[in-house]
């Protein structure tokens, strides 16, 4: 019990507690998509209209063709120094350039969570038969967690999903 304790607080001692100085974006006419290269695993957050995603790509070993990281539908690769992103499920790819992190920016990733959220809980609803259950404002501290962290431990969980299961009582 003792090294789960310290194993947890050295965590909460490592994590960040600030958003990030630069952040990659990238922007078409209909999506946006930001990166940003402090996380482990690697995670390009995906916004449109009514849309928000968090597409969790896996590193690729031995650079091939530039390709960083995959996923089942998209793909981060890195040539000449610029970043590119490509969903093939979106069917769209954008090169990400080099920000400074704004309240603008964070703002826009802010929604981009709270979206993904609603339709994370809006999932699980459907998939346990929940159709009265109202999601609390918790959004915006897993957020912020979300935001200022560089590694999320195995097995992590937001707070919104949490919650979900213990208001509901169902087994996690």
């Amino acid at each position: 019990m003792n090294i789960y304790l310290f194993a947890f607080l050295i965590n909460t001692l490592l994590t960040p507690t600030s958003p990030p100085q630069i952040i990659y974006v990238g922007k078409t006419a209909l999506w946006s998509a930001y990166y940003d290269d402090r996380k482990t695993p690697v995670i390009v957050e995906l916004s449109g209209i009514k849309y928000g995603h968090l597409d969790t790509l896996r590193r690729i070993e031995g650079v091939i063709e530039g390709l960083l990281a995959a996923s089942d539908n998209g793909e981060l690769r890195l040539k000449n120094g610029v970043y590119t992103y490509r969903n093939r499920a979106l069917k769209f790819t954008v090169k990400l350039k080099k920000a400074n992190y704004t309240s603008k920016i964070d703002a826009q990733r802010e929604k981009l969570f709270g979206v993904h959220a609603m339709q994370v809980i809006n999932n699980l609803k459907r998939r346990y038969n929940r159709g009265n259950y109202q999601m609390s404002g918790r959004v915006s501290e897993d957020y912020a967690y979300y935001r200022d962290s560089d590694h999320f431990p195995e097995g992590y969980r937001p707070g919104f999903i949490v919650e979900f299961y213990e208001k509901e009582k169902l087994p996690q």
